[in-house]
């Protein structure tokens, strides 16, 4: 199977008014990582949460400093390409409809004819780690108290060094915890 751990930060929630600043990925094929990737992505608008900035401990200025968004894209189609997979990739993240609809956003806005086209590449089956994470609580397998990316991690004993909220620490824990929760 072809999965895709996925991580995006952005300049808010809405994925519609909002903009990716950060966005990361670990491909595995069977099991095996075959590649990686972290690409930050200049906002091309001023919408902007102040709050999210905070939270991905970025200031408005070192972000005009990214490069433009279309680099990110371009260099995940090459990536792709490279690995010439023969099945569609199943994105995974911990709530993964968030980084998927910022992506496929972000796809669609900087394709162009040399780019892959999303559906074609991406299952629209995704695997969500919050989501398993609840069905294991409210199953009674695991008592979970809280189900944000951090506490699950720190239930599931998975112990990376590195910081929470930057796209690729956040891709690398949602693989460790999706790994723990798939032998639970």
């Amino acid at each position: 199977m072809n999965l895709l751990y996925i991580d995006i930060e952005s300049t808010g929630l809405d994925h519609d008014h909002h903009e990716v600043v950060e966005i990361a990925g670990i491909i595995e094929v069977n099991g095996e990582i075959i590649d990686d990737f972290c690409f930050k992505c200049r906002p091309l608008t001023n919408n902007r949460s102040d709050e999210a900035l905070d939270i991905i401990g970025y200031t408005w200025a070192e972000l005009q400093d990214f490069p433009h968004p279309s680099e990110a894209i371009q260099k995940i189609n090459s990536i792709l390409r490279k690995h010439q997979l023969q099945d569609k990739i199943h994105l995974v993240g911990h709530n993964v409809s968030f980084d998927e609809k910022f992506f496929h956003n972000l796809w669609d806005t900087y394709k162009t004819d040399s780019v892959l086209d999303f559906n074609d590449v991406f299952s629209y089956r995704s695997i969500d780690t919050l989501s398993i994470a609840m069905f294991m609580h409210y199953c009674g397998r695991e008592s979970i108290k809280y189900f944000g990316l951090e506490q699950l991690a720190n239930k599931l004993k998975v112990n990376i060094e590195g910081r929470y909220h930057t796209a690729y620490y956040d891709a690398m824990v949602t693989r460790e915890c999706f790994q723990a929760m798939s032998v639970l």
